[in-house]
Formats: C-alpha cells, structure tokens, sequence
C-alpha cells in the first residue's frame, strides 16, 4: 500500500475507493509512517482547516479501521492526546487481532469460561439498576477477581458496578470512587490498551464531580472505539451532567442505535429529552422502553412520573398505587413516586413516601428534591441538595439538569451547590450549566 502524489491511497497499484475524507486521513497515516500524526495535521490537510472536531476525526479513523480490517496487518492506534499512528503487524500479531467491533465484548470473552461467563451475567445485572441487582453484580465480580486478579475485563466490570451504585445512591463517598479507581489502576499499569478502561475511568471521574479530567478522558475513549454503547452511555452522562443537553442527545442517541435494550441508556436519554424540554419524545421513549421491557419498575415509574409532568390527573394515583417497592425495585422508584402524587396533589401521600425514604443516605435524598420542589418545600430541597454535596459524588448534577429544578435557582443556597459540583462559581441558563 503506498500513498500516491495524486492524494489517493493505492493498494497493488489500484486506488481505494474511500470518501474524501477517509481517503485524506488514510494517506496522512502512510505518508507519516512510522511516525504517528498530530491531529492538528488531519485538520489542516483532511478537513481543509473547516472546523474538525476530536469525535468527527474519531469517527472517520473508525470507519478506516472497519474498510481495513481484511488487511490483518495494518491497525490504526491512537496515540493519547496527540492523534494516530499507523503500525504494521508482524504475522503473530496480526493473528491475535480482535475482531474490529464489540472490543468490549470481545475482551469479556478472554477469560476462562466460567470467569468469562460470570463478567458477562454481571454486566446484565448491572444494567437492570435495581437494589438487588446491583448488589448481586458486585458479589459475582468479587469473587471473579478472587480467583483471577488478572482478568481485565472483570475489573472494569466491578468499576463500572460501583460507578453504577454510585449513580442510584446505593453507596456514596469519594473511598467508592477510590476502590474503583484501584481496580482501574491495574488495568492502566499491566494492560492499558483493554477496551473500555478509558470509558470507565472516565465515567468514575463524572460520579466524583471531576468533570474536566473526565473530559480528556472521554475524547481517549472516542478515539480508541467511537461507536461503542458504554463509551457513548458514559459520555452522553459527562454531557448532561455539565449541562451539554443537546449534544448529549445526539450521543445518547448514538447509544441507542448500537444498543436498543440498555434501558438505563434510554432512562439517561429520557432524562435529557427532559431538561431540553421535548416532553413528547420523551414519552413516546419511555413507552417504547416499557414495551420492551413489561416486567421493569423503572421503565413504568419514569414513564408515569413524566405522565404527572405533562398532565396531572387522578387516574395516575391510582396507576401509582399499584407499585410495590422492594430490593427488586429501582432505588429511585420511591423518590419518583412521590413526585407523582406530589404532581397530581396528593402531598400528604407525597410526603408519606419521602418519610418512608428518611434513612437512606444523603446522595439517594437527593431525588426527592423534584417532588419537595412541585410542593413548594424549596428551603428542604435546597437542604437536601447541600447535604447530598458534602460526599461530592452521585447523580446530583443530572438531576439539576430536570426542569423542576429551576425552582432552586433563586435560592440562597444554590450558589454554593452549583460552586461545589462543578469545583467552581456557576450561572445557570435555563437549569443548564454554561
């Protein structure tokens, strides 16, 4: 393969039929060899200087991988915060090379199979979100690494739990984010190159409300696998949680699109349809998600809750009464419901289910603030909000992000909140962070 003085990539003396800028990216990479190329180059040369963005740039080097994936002994690396260099195999590397997609998976699949099995069954309870689940997950991928320190793929799973129960309130504290983080750390010193690391690390760096550092590392993550659904899941997080709403859509979307049934992707995504105000999309989402998933509590109380927000009625009390909460349930299912009693005018109801809720920790309070909010309770929610700040990790800065909590923008408190989640003094615009 060689880079012609015409501009086109030629292989066996025919030119590749790529698009433009595939072709412009592919012969930067040949021409560069064995030097790696700077992605202000692909800039200036491939895009012309018209405004290339790290994710277009990753998306075109992932559709090069994909056209030269029957080439076995060419890869395309990313070179961390500079930009891509081309490498050719040697027969035995050439022969160990994973398949172009599902890197993710296809790590998971390494181990022995029980080992391999057990990180797979995790990862599905990980992605119910439910007490029970979660807690089931962690003990699984424990007792994996128990008898296999080495196996990467789990370690990142067990991050990825944390991080998850992080999220939902189930464990709050920065020792969670630092025991992740730890398990992370072997991953980056004996093989820094497993798929998904740079993902989670990124994503544990949201839950701990570090959102620069996670920022660099989410364009790492991009860049090494643009289409994978966690890498997009946990960016569309970064996006909402600093209030990016649109650009957090459309990778949300992205999300969606490579894994339709991750009903905390569509959760995220309903969250954020939310905070951008699109009310109908956002219920057409939640209905398409009960219908795939019938049996979830999360996907039926999302759905009403959003119901309450679009038109309080009394038939949705009712449909309320029918839930019953346990370890099974999503954690957030109580906090929810009472939003929807608060909505529809049932404060007393409203403030039953709150009480009921009194000892859980301060990260899962933190969800009551929409339905303390609806009843006017503003000075509780802004307590709550400033409680839930002090272990500076969790879903609080999602949940600044939904429409209700505008109502707090005014308060005397809210200053210091928003200065504590995002490290620095903040002005909100429409509930959103600048």
């Amino acid at each position: 393969m060689r880079a012609g003085n015409d501009g086109f990539v030629y292989h066996r003396e025919v030119p590749l039929s790529l698009p433009p800028k595939e072709q412009a990216v592919l012969h930067l990479l040949i021409s560069q060899w064995p030097k790696a190329v700077e992605k202000s180059l692909f800039a200036d040369i491939a895009w012309g200087g018209r405004g290339m963005s790290d994710e277009s740039l990753a998306r075109c080097v992932a559709a090069l991988r994909r056209a030269l994936a029957p080439m076995s002994r060419l890869r395309i690396s990313s070179v961390y915060r500079f930009g891509y260099q081309l490498q050719i195999l040697d027969e035995s590397q050439a022969d160990a090379r994973p398949p172009v997609g599902h890197l993710r998976m296809h790590e998971a699949a390494k181990g022995a199979p029980p080992l391999a099995e057990s990180v797979i069954f995790a990862g599905q309870l990980i992605s119910q979100r439910t007490v029970s689940s979660l807690r089931r997950a962690e003990t699984v991928l424990r007792s994996v690494i128990a008898q296999n320190d080495q196996f990467m793929a789990a370690r990142i799973a067990i991050a990825n739990c944390l991080a998850a129960q992080l999220s939902v309130g189930l464990r709050e504290g920065q020792a969670t984010v630092d025991e992740a983080l730890e398990f992370l750390s072997v991953v980056e010193r004996e093989a820094p190159q497993t798929p998904g690391l740079r993902s989670q690390y990124a994503h544990l760096l949201d839950c701990a409300w570090r959102f620069d550092e996670a920022h660099s590392q989410h364009q790492q993550a991009l860049a090494d696998d643009p289409e994978d659904s966690d890498t997009l899941y946990h960016y569309g997080w970064h996006l909402l949680a600093t209030g990016s709403t649109k650009a957090a859509l459309a990778v949300l979307g992205r999300a969606a699109a490579q894994n339709p049934f991750s009903l905390a992707g569509a959760i995220l995504c309903a969250y954020a349809l939310m905070a951008g105000g699109q009310l109908d999309e956002a219920e057409a989402l939640l209905h398409d998600q009960c219908l795939k998933h019938p049996d979830s509590v999360a996907a039926q109380v999302c759905r009403l809750a959003l119901q309450a927000l679009i038109g309080p009625k009394p038939e949705l009390l009712q449909a309320a009464d029918a839930f019953l909460l346990d370890a099974s349930s999503w954690p957030f299912g109580a906090a929810t419901l009472a939003y929807v009693r608060a909505r529809c005018g049932d404060h007393a109801g409203a403030q039953r289910l709150l009480a009921q809720q009194a000892q859980v920790g301060a990260t899962l309070r933190a969800a009551h603030m929409p339905a303390l909010l609806v009843m006017g309770c503003i000075d509780e929610a802004a307590n709550v909000a400033a409680c839930a700040v002090q272990f500076g990790c969790g879903a609080l800065p999602i949940l600044l992000q939904l429409p209700e909590a505008a109502a707090l923008r005014d308060h005397p408190r809210f200053a210091e909140v928003a200065a504590q989640v995002y490290r620095r003094s903040v002005s909100m615009d429409n509930g959103r962070t600048p």
